[in-house]
Order: structure tokens, then sequence, then C-alpha cells
């Protein structure tokens, strides 16, 4: 076993976590999530299993917010019905416990599609239902459930407290947009002048990495394994900015909505364009539809400058202004875009989809269980791996977070949660077309924790309960002071 530098930095984040306020925890977890192709811990005894620095860091979030009987309040509070948070323990509980139980109800009477490490990471079919990709996944699923509840918790701190956590977590959703398009345009740069290790710090995870390139040119991923991920984190940054910029333009939100887009272009990954595509005509309608504060001008502007672009683009393709570079452009758009799913790619990934709607009939919609099979889209995900009582039950998490980030109250705020919604969608409508496991980013689940809290009147006012952080670092010391209890508000009974 052996830490990675990116590893080592969220542990003394989270180290001294334990001696600063909630939302500094939940700061670091936001900025820790760009950096999804480092090692945090990489087990060698396991097959060099890797966790990331953000889900390393979740653990210390996690502790940091059991560390006082307030914290522990705000964890549970997250979880109880009809709250979003009790639907997603609901599908995590249903998914571990499918996971036990389909290898007894369904072994060797279903076909899986599954990864097999000893045939060099390539998919193939199985009945056999539990793997080593089962416990990762389980693991993951249970690290989301934490991510999500430990993040509410830090967030109702400043929210208990009258203190609007709106300026400090969009400070730290800037720094993470600085960061990743930073990163993206260093890979950018670095592959113009060839050179290919230019990121090796922060990509020693020990994934594959698929950063080959189409036409000549290089896919753009960053920090990540590869360019769909990539763009899938870069569509839900873009989301979040470019909500903020129709409701409240400033021009550092502008300038990275800008960036971002570039950012998601140069991927070259067909994930980003239909995914910037989409988001690009689904944030403002959305904004319009729910009434919400924007500015009508802006949102026609946006539209009009959207629509330029994609008849200017149909131009080139279409129409002959140049007969050599049009068809140049035409053949790269076809192979990226319009001939997708008659490539290879294509059709084994619509093979893995069949099979896994096939394993979801042959289960009768129970599901397999967590990483017992893979797919490539979430939606198939989620049917084949905790069947439509767990699928119900994640879609009524996601409906509740987006319901309450739309309306949350005030109007800093209100901006806040509208932009966290747009970037909990994106994050989806990306998950929707390259997902092939259950997992995903911790960025959406800290967003979705945002969302919800940013819905939510606190009832009481509980005061901000510090802790003796040495009570974790020397076993036998106790804390100066013991937890402050909420009180009871003026007029009301003990």
């Amino acid at each position: 076993m052996y830490i990675g530098p990116i590893g080592a930095i969220a542990l003394v984040l989270g180290w001294l976590s334990l001696y600063r306020p909630p939302i500094f925890a939940f700061q670091s977890l936001l900025v820790l999530s760009v950096f999804a192709a480092a090692a945090g811990i990489v087990f060698t005894a396991l097959g060099s299993a890797t966790i990331i620095p953000a889900d390393l860091f979740v653990m210390c979030l996690t502790l940091r917010v059991w560390c006082c009987a307030a914290g522990r309040m705000y964890f549970l509070e997250a979880l109880r019905f009809p709250s979003p948070g009790f639907w997603l323990l609901l599908a995590t509980v249903y998914g571990v416990m499918m996971t036990i139980m389909s290898p007894l109800l369904f072994n060797g009477e279903v076909t899986v599609i599954t990864f097999s490490r000893s045939e060099g990471g390539l998919a193939q079919e199985s009945t056999r239902l539990f793997g080593a990709m089962s416990i990762t996944q389980t693991i993951y699923a249970i690290l989301a459930l934490l991510t999500y509840a430990a993040s509410y918790a830090s967030l109702r701190f400043q929210t208990s407290e009258g203190i609007d956590p709106a300026r400090s977590v969009a400070g730290a959703v800037r720094l993470l947009a600085c960061v990743h398009v930073g990163l993206a345009m260093v890979d950018w740069a670095c592959s113009l002048v060839h050179i290919n290790d230019a990121l090796k710090l922060i990509k020693d995870g020990g994934y594959i990495m698929l950063d080959h390139e189409i036409g000549g040119l290089k896919r753009i991923t960053g920090a990540f394994p590869e360019a769909s991920i990539f763009a899938a984190f870069t569509i839900t940054l873009y989301a979040y900015f470019l909500a903020r910029s129709l409701l409240r333009a400033q021009r550092g939100d502008v300038l990275l909505t800008l960036g971002l887009f570039v950012a998601g272009m140069l991927s070259l990954s067909s994930t980003a364009f239909i995914g910037l595509a989409t988001t690009s005509a689904a944030v403002p309608m959305g904004l319009l539809l729910t009434r919400s504060a924007a500015n009508v001008r802006r949102i026609v502007l946006h539209v009009t400058v959207t629509a330029i672009a994609l008849v200017l683009v149909a131009a080139v393709l279409y129409l002959p202004v140049s007969e050599l570079f049009g068809k140049q452009i035409a053949a790269f758009a076809n192979g990226l875009l319009f001939d997708k799913m008659s490539s290879t790619s294509g059709v084994e990934r619509t093979s893995w989809n069949l099979t896994s709607l096939r394993a979801a009939f042959d289960t009768f919609g129970l599901g397999c269980g967590f990483g017992c099979t893979i797919a490539s889209s979430f939606a198939v995900v989620l049917v084949s791996n905790i069947g439509i009582v767990g699928t119900a039950a994640f879609l009524a998490f996601f409906v509740g977070a987006l319901a309450r980030g739309v309306s949350a109250p005030g109007a800093r705020a209100g901006v806040l949660g509208r932009a966290a919604a747009c970037a909990v969608g994106g994050m989806i409508v990306c998950q929707l077309m390259i997902a092939t496991v259950y997992k995903i980013l911790p960025i959406f689940y800290a967003l979705a924790a945002l969302c919800v809290v940013l819905g939510e009147r606190p009832r009481h006012r509980r005061p901000h309960t510090r802790i003796d952080a040495r009570i974790w670092l020397l076993p036998g010391l106790r804390p100066r002071a013991a937890a402050v209890l909420p009180q009871p508000l003026e007029g009301e009974l003990p």
C-alpha cells in the first residue's frame, strides 16, 4: 500500500478540517473532485485497487461531521423521510441487498457483461453474478451516500447559524473551475509540443488512459483518465456557470463559461458535443419555465448566439463553401458523431446494453446488484443493477434534489441553488450517454446536497459546536467542553 502525492494532500486537508469549520471540508471536497485520475491510496495486495483523493477525503469529511453531536444530528437528518437523501439511502440499501442475494437466487441463470482483468480489461459475457467489481462498486455506492450526507451536514452548520453559504461555496466552485480549465489548457499546450507525460504526477492512479488522437488531433483529458469523463465534468461546471451568467452576469462567471465551453470542445468527445448542445438549450429554457429571476435579454442573446453558431457549423458541413475543407470537416464529424453507433465501439456498447437489459428481465426486475453487469448508459445501469425499485428510488432522489435547488429562496441563495440544480442535471445528461457502472463523480452528490440545503428553511438556530480535534489524534484525551445541545426558540416548550 502506498499513498500518492494528491492523496497525501487530501489527508493533510482532512487533518486540517478537524480544526476548521465544516464548510472548509466541503470546499476541499469540491476542489479535490477534479483529480479523478490521481492515486489517493493504492492497495497493492488487492491488485492495485485505487481510492481517488476525493473518495479518500469523504472519510475525513464524515469524521469531521461526526466529531460533535450537532453534526451527527444533521448527518442523520439528511437521510430522514421524506427528504431526497432517504431515497438515496433506500437505493443504496436495496442495491447492497441485491448484490448479496442475486448470486444465491440467479447464479448461473443470468448472462451479464463484466470486465476481466486477466484479459486486459476487456468486457466479456459471464453467468457469474459476483466478482471483484461487485465489491468495489458496493464500496463506491456507500461512499456516495456518505458524500451526500456529510456534505449536507457540513452545509447545515452554516444555515443553522443564519450564515448564507452562497459566498463560500461559490468561491470554491470558481476555484475548482479555474483549476479544471487550467489543467485542460496545460494538457492542450503540451500536446502541441508533443509532451505526453506533463500531467503524469496527477495521473498516477493506475487507470487505463484513453487519450488517443482523432483525425490527427489529440483528445484533451486534463486530470481525467479519458475524454468522456473529462467532458462530463466539464459540462457539469459549464451548466453551473451558464446558469449563473444568465441569472447574475458577472465577468468572472462569463469568462469561466467560455473557458469551459472551449475545454469541452477540445476534448473531441461526442459526449462533449452532445452535452454542450443539450445544456446550452436546456439551461435557459429551464430558467424561463421555472420563472427564475433571469434577465430575458441575456437569454435571448445566448439563444441567438447559439443559433448563429449552429447555422455556421451546418454551412461548413453541407454547403459548398470550400469543397476540400468542407469534406474534411464532414468526414471528421461523421466519424465522431453521426457514424458513432455503426463503429466497433458503438456496436460493442449496444451489445452491452442489450445484455444488461436482458439480465434485468431475467431477474424479474429485481436487479443483479452493484457491479454485477456493465452497460453504456446510466439508465440501463440502474435498471440492471438495482432493479425497478432502486431505479425509482434514485429517480426520486434526483428529482427531489432538483426541485429543492430550483425553489431555493433568497437572491444569492436562489442563484446558487438554480445553478447547482443545472449542474446536477448536466451530470445526469452525460451519465445517460457514457456511464458503464453505478459510480458517479463525487461532485454530483456534493452539489445535490447543496440543492437540498438551500431549498430548506432550518426550523431552529443551533450554535456552532466546536470540537477539540486532539481527541482524534491522541487516544485517551477528552474534549475540554461538552457539546452544545440545541436550545429551544423563544416561546417554545423545552
